[in-house]
């Protein structure tokens, strides 16, 4: 009989130990979860004034040259930045209207030319 109660006694202990680590795992976890989430809130901002930022930068130049006329228009100081794609000059197509370095005395006469 008495070793059922020792038994017994030794279950409930371990049955409080197994309870009280439960209760150190779930808050473990709670907190887990609230880092978690403010270091997601955190990013989110971050993202949204980035954003925001990206959308207020205007590349403003200022003349410093004295001698001409002052401009007070806004639209007057701002260089509007282009993509670095347009900065690129294209090739010449091959159907260009270019005459490069040739005379027009070169050209030869076309039935079209004739009749003007």
């Amino acid at each position: 009989h008495n070793d059922f109660l020792n038994s017994q006694n030794e279950l409930f202990t371990s049955q409080n130990k197994i309870i009280e680590q439960m209760t150190q795992l779930t808050f473990m976890c709670e907190m887990t979860c609230q880092i978690v989430q403010k270091k997601l809130e955190e990013k989110q901002i971050e993202e949204e004034q980035a954003a925001k930022a990206q959308n207020r930068k205007l590349p403003v130049c200022y003349d410093d040259d004295d001698e001409e006329e002052e401009s007070n228009s806004l639209k007057d100081n701002i260089i509007s930045e282009l993509p670095s794609c347009s900065a690129v000059a294209p090739s010449e197509p091959i159907d260009s209207l270019s005459m490069g370095d040739e005379h027009l005395d070169m050209i030869p006469a076309t039935e079209s030319d004739e009749l003007i």
